[in-house]
Parts: C-alpha cells; structure tokens; sequence
C-alpha cells in the first residue's frame, strides 16, 4: 500500500483541517494510482479520530474518489448556523439531520442529474454542455450543444452529473 503517497496528498490538499483553521475539505483521489485507498484509510482511521478528524467517500466515480476530510465536532458546530442551515434546507437538506444522514443526501446528489426550469426570458444565443466522466480541475470535457425544452412558459436544461452548462440568452 501506498501510504506515503497518501499522506502526501492529505497534507497537500487538507493541511488546512489538520491544522483546525477549517472544518472540511474534498480531495480527489484517482483510482487508478491508488485502488486501495479504502483500506489505506481504514488503517488511518483509528489515529486521525484522537484528533476528531475523519474521511468519507463521497462519490466514487468510474476514475476517482471524493473524500471528505473533516473535523466532526467543528463541522457539525459550523452546520448549525442559522444561515448554513437556510442554505442547507433550500437544496433539500434536512434541517436537522445527522452528519451521516447529510453525507447519504451529498453522496444521492452527486449521483443525480439536475433539471433547471428558466423563465422565459428572450431569444436562446447559446446552450452548451460540458461534460467530464471525472471531477477534477483541468479534466477534459466533451463538449456538446443543448437542446432547451419548451414547456409553456418556461424552458428546461438537464444537467448530467460532472457537468457544467452555459446557457446565453438574449432579450427579445
């Protein structure tokens, strides 16, 4: 197992929750590199919880995984501010769920594909979708054009998950 590899990335990308100035971050690791992540951080697990300090796979894509790594008791402090529970609960969140129970939803919307409803507003100039089979910067994204559909009043664009869309409209 690759363990210093490991802990060179969780200091890289995470130092700021080991040091305690953050409650979480994402970090991304690629399967291919390191397929035994999941038992790599089994073996971590029992040192890094004396420091409150735990991981969660998040979304384990074809190529990589997504790892939380946070700090519980400073996340679920951070969780209960009046204005991160608002946003919570708009995305569907519940208002008072366990961290786990939050992670489950996280992980449920990573998986979904996203429809937005846009208001009519004028002429569609552009819709283009960008898609990657990972979630990293820099990934290489296949670019295609998106059909809007027309619903009355509105139009609806599908986001497929690892996706970002540009939509231009210009006003009639």
């Amino acid at each position: 197992m690759d363990c210093h590899k490991f802990e060179e990335i969780i200091s890289h990308h995470c130092s700021p929750v080991l040091m305690g100035e953050k409650p979480a971050n994402l970090v991304s690791f690629s399967k291919e590199k390191m397929p035994e992540l999941p038992d790599i951080m089994k073996m971590y697990e029992e040192k890094f919880a004396d420091e409150d300090i735990y991981m969660e796979v998040i979304c384990g894509c074809r190529k990589h995984y997504l790892v939380l790594v946070y700090r519980k008791e400073v996340l679920e402090e951070y969780l209960k501010q009046p204005e991160v529970v608002e946003l919570l609960v708009q995305d569907g969140y519940s208002k008072n769920g366990e961290l786990k129970e939050k992670f489950s939803y996280l992980r449920k919307r990573f998986e979904e594909k996203k429809e937005f409803i846009l208001p009519r507003y004028g002429k569609q100039i552009t819709a283009i979708l960008y898609r990657a089979d990972q979630v990293l910067p820099y990934s290489d994204f296949e670019v295609t054009e998106v059909k809007l559909r027309e619903t009355g009043e509105n139009r609806v664009a599908v986001l497929p998950k690892h996706s970002v869309m540009l939509i231009q409209m210009k006003k009639e």
